[in-house]
């Protein structure tokens, strides 16, 4: 299925035009139990030309020997080399067909960054561990499952980012080279302020693998929190590339467009990104920021509204209320206040949100206090504290930039 297109037929050409790719990989499936069809098409998007097709007809357990045949005869087709950085290609993670199609089903739903599909996706790595406990890329992915909560507002840092390294841990003594493995440790490392180590962590990750898209755009956001506008929108760039029908990577780079205040290029690629996954949390925010630093104000709080909608977190929330107290409407604004307050009574609400719209509404002591309490529960929202336009107005408090100088900030 490819984004932007579901339910729909859609042939090579359409996609090379949409998202300026030479060759596109076509795929059908059919499984009855245990047996598998599949029949796959490279084709050149420019001329229509099929460039190499075949038919597999296997049992389940034998995915892997079909996929590392496609594997070379896509990369001959292209004449690409499998030596060197790109054999992680073919590199098995896992002999077990059943813990694989668990990981498969993991990564499906950590696709979508709600709260229900990270849910889901931490009980099919842990099942997929279950059925493997040597499973290194599986403890990878939940490590990221468990940190992206934490992350979003949805619990405490505290409670969710101990969990994640013991899980990035755990996978890089499986295999210490383990791409993935230092991308999930350089990101816990980010969202603890410690950037020395972050940006070291994400070093390793792309000697390993270039081609690594979470990598290149969680580095990206390292380097813009950094102020390094132009190395981040590079790294976003290279995701993008390497991933074009992603609608994370297409969010990362629309949200590094945003941090380097580049608004206008910012807001058309987040609508890339929420049309390839409308249901993507990162999009909709991004989306969302984009509109309103755009002065569209009801198409950003329509925005967050959707995702308030589809998932409810307090980030949602705490944006929107800045879009209406910037539109001039802040009783909207209060009333979103009241709201995460309430909310507050029985599950964790991140004191960065509320500091959002307190900061909207021009409510500067609330804000720093906010912020504060912020510091203080290790949220990680804070790693954008030094470029978020939301908060330019409280700059010229010395509480803020004490806060700065706390969370290891450069000078």
């Amino acid at each position: 299925m490819v984004p932007g297109f579901e339910g729909r037929e859609v042939d090579a050409q359409t996609i090379g035009n949409k998202f300026n790719v030479e060759a596109a990989l076509l795929g059908r499936v059919l499984q009855r139990r245990t047996k598998l069809r599949l029949h796959v098409d490279l084709v050149d998007t420019k001329t229509g030309e099929e460039l190499w097709a075949d038919q597999y007809d296997r049992d389940f357990a034998e995915l892997f020997v079909v996929q590392e045949r496609i594997v070379k005869e896509v990369s001959k087709q292209l004449r690409l080399n499998l030596g060197g950085e790109d054999a992680c290609l073919m590199k098995r993670h896992t002999e077990n067909a059943e813990a694989y199609r668990l990981y498969l089903r993991g990564r499906h739903c950590f696709e979508s960054r709600t709260a229900e599909g990270l849910r889901k996706a931490s009980e099919y790595f842990k099942r997929a561990i279950q059925l493997d406990p040597q499973y290194a890329l599986a403890y990878a992915e939940l490590a990221a499952v468990c940190y992206l909560p934490g992350y979003y507002g949805m619990v405490r840092p505290q409670e969710s980012f101990p969990r994640a390294r013991a899980a990035a841990e755990k996978a890089l003594e499986l295999d210490h080279d383990l791409p993935e493995a230092h991308e999930a440790l350089a990101t816990l490392n980010l969202f603890e302020w410690r950037w020395a180590e972050a940006e070291e962590e994400y070093r390793r990750c792309l000697e390993v693998n270039p081609n690594n898209t979470l990598c290149h755009y969680h580095y990206a956001m390292c380097l813009s929190e950094l102020g390094r506008f132009p190395e981040a929108i590079n790294e976003a760039t290279e995701a993008q590339i390497r991933d074009p029908l992603s609608g994370p990577a297409n969010a990362g780079l629309a949200w590094t467009l945003w941090a380097a205040r580049q608004y206008d290029k910012s807001l058309q690629q987040s609508l890339i990104a929420t049309e390839l996954d409308p249901h993507s949390m990162f999009a909709r925010v991004t989306a969302g920021v984009a509109y309103e630093q755009n002065g569209m104000y009801p198409e950003s709080i329509a925005e967050f509204e959707k995702g308030i909608e589809k998932n409810g977190s307090s980030m949602f929330y705490g944006f929107q209320g800045h879009a209406f107290a910037r539109s001039g409407d802040s009783a909207s604004a209060w009333n979103n206040i009241h709201t995460l307050q309430e909310f507050s009574r029985d599950r964790y609400v991140a004191p960065s949100h509320l500091a959002i719209t307190y900061a909207g509404l021009e409510e500067r002591d609330l804000a720093i206090q906010s912020l504060q309490a912020a510091y203080e529960n290790q949220d990680s929202f804070l790693v954008f504290s030094a470029v978020l336009p939301q908060f330019d107005n409280l700059r010229s408090d010395p509480r803020f930039d004490n806060l700065l100088r706390r969370m290891n900030f450069p000078s």
